[in-house]
């Protein structure tokens, strides 16, 4: 009888040493994955809800996060020339020195920059435009 018990405490032991990795997996998306998107959308929304009452448009707003959306420039304006005598920076948008973690990445540690590369950050980090649009439409609707 005893050595059926311990044989039994023994497996249970075993599944759960087998169980923790998949638990960890399980914590480690919701906390780096579900929950920053989930935040991020939040604030997009309430983003959204603020610039429309500070505006008192949401129609307008609705209409331009459509019009950015949709319509791509076909260049980067920061590289523009005309923008340049704009910029605060005191070399423009042109960066010519690293900080010091790009330094550390790129002369230090290239396989650690590699590595980072391969991460998935910010996969979904905003909600999808039409469901913003539609939310503001909403609010003229109201």
């Amino acid at each position: 009888m005893r050595s059926t018990v311990q044989t039994l405490s023994n497996s249970t032991i075993v599944a759960v040493l087998l169980s923790l990795p998949l638990a960890a997996l399980g914590a480690y998306y919701l906390i780096f994955g579900f929950v920053p998107r989930w935040l991020s959308a939040y604030r997009e929304f309430a983003a959204d809800r603020g610039a429309a009452q500070l505006t008192g448009d949401p129609a307008a707003l609705a209409g331009a996060l459509e019009s950015l959306s949709y319509v791509r420039p076909r260049q980067d304006y920061r590289r523009a020339a005309s923008l340049q005598g704009l910029s605060l920076l005191p070399d423009g948008f042109e960066a010519t020195e690293r900080g010091p973690i790009a330094t550390y990445l790129a002369t230090e540690r290239p396989t650690v920059r590699a590595a980072l590369k391969r991460v998935p950050v910010g996969v979904v980090a905003h909600p999808d435009t039409d469901d913003r649009v539609r939310r503001l439409r909403s609010m003229t609707e109201d």
